[in-house]
């Protein structure tokens, strides 16, 4: 049998022989491990399966060759759930990181415990640098990648968004008060857009000192996580955008994920969550769910004196929403869940140190 791939350029040669396991598969296509590097193609094979092969270039299209691979059997023991202490070791991560833990965070994020992951771990961390010192960043932007079959080039991104480093207040922290002071008129004139689309086309502010790496891949991983909708399977859209409060000079980040379906009909429904931290209110997360004539909006405050204030406020909100197109209209409020960060899954408390590998000190003094 013979799949496409897209290779990275110059890491694999015609004739090579290559080896590699499925890591992960969704609608769009499968993730695989082959030879140290995490390589995508559209065509899905089951997660966990071993492949092997010889790199064929037919030369008709930069970076992609065909392969031909002979599947073996679905039922591999590099399908098979792994113990904890072998799962890291297979991964190459230190035996001092608890496993227990390790474990609860993979099946947040909906990964298996097999060899296949701890192959593509392994890959992703050496690759990085960083399977030494592995922090709770690294492995949820490893698990976010492969939950959604993401490519591995992603992983520094990821890694920057899960240290939280991709947030508005973090990006323009060393930006001069006039800028801010500017950037904040133009929000609250509502001219924000238009200033924004001048400033990236370099019209106008010093945008050597303002439009930062750190602000180019906020709009990287917003274009990465993004994705069209196709005739079967439906799109989804995420977003930061810029806040700024009364009391705050530097911008809040307003984060949010919309799922919504192809074509133009009234019916296509579609899901929205966002999140939002106003400075007197604390957290809120927002969920909007529409279906054919129906509107659902659901509140989740951190704060429950906010919580009742909301549902207090129900009866004026939902007036204020009443259109021809919607014929049901449900407001609500529940607890928000407890993340690390918009995208991680809810309860997750990152990985620990096994108490056994804690060594304490003492200062004795005479």
């Amino acid at each position: 049998m013979r799949i496409d791939l897209e290779l990275p350029s110059g890491t694999f040669s015609n004739n090579q022989s290559v080896k590699g396991r499925v890591v992960s598969s969704d609608g769009k296509g499968s993730l695989i491990a082959l030879n140290g590097q995490l390589i995508q193609t559209t065509r899905k094979f089951p997660s966990g399966q071993n492949i092997f092969g010889t790199i064929v270039d037919d030369g008709t299209s930069q970076g992609k060759v065909s392969m031909n691979v002979e599947p073996e059997s679905a039922e591999l023991s590099s399908a098979a759930t792994m113990k904890p202490a072998n799962f890291l070791k297979a991964a190459g991560l230190p035996g001092t990181i608890d496993g227990n833990a390790t474990t609860a965070m993979l099946k947040s994020f909906g990964v298996p415990l097999n060899e296949a992951t701890a192959e593509a771990l392994k890959v992703l961390f050496s690759t990085a640098g960083s399977s030494a010192n592995i922090t709770t960043a690294d492995l949820e932007a490893a698990l976010f990648l492969l939950s959604r079959n993401l490519p591995g080039i992603s992983f520094q991104l990821l890694k920057k968004y899960f240290s939280g480093a991709l947030k508005f207040d973090k990006i323009f922290a060393n930006t001069d008060s006039n800028t801010l002071s500017q950037m904040k008129s133009d929000w609250n004139e509502g001219t924000v857009f238009k200033k924004l689309s001048e400033f990236i086309s370099g019209k106008t502010f010093d945008t050597q000192s303002l439009f930062s790496s750190d602000s180019i891949e906020n709009l990287l991983i917003q274009e990465l996580l993004s994705r069209k909708p196709g005739e079967t399977d439906e799109g989804n859209l995420y977003f930061q955008w810029p806040i700024f409060w009364d009391d705050k000079e530097l911008p809040d980040t307003l984060e949010g994920e919309a799922f919504y379906s192809g074509g133009d009909r009234n019916d296509m429904g579609f899901s929205v969550r966002v999140l939002v931290n106003p400075p007197n209110l604390g957290k809120i997360e927002v969920m909007f769910n529409k279906f054919k004539d129906s509107l659902w909006t659901h509140f989740m405050p951190e704060n429950q004196n906010v919580r009742q204030l909301l549902e207090q406020s129900f009866p004026v909100l939902k007036e204020s929403l009443q259109k021809p197109e919607w014929n049901i209209i449900k407001l609500s409020t529940g607890n928000i869940p407890v993340r690390r960060s918009f995208l991680s899954p809810e309860s997750i408390s990152g990985i620990s140190i096994k108490k056994s590998a804690l060594k304490k000190k003492f200062d004795l003094k005479v």
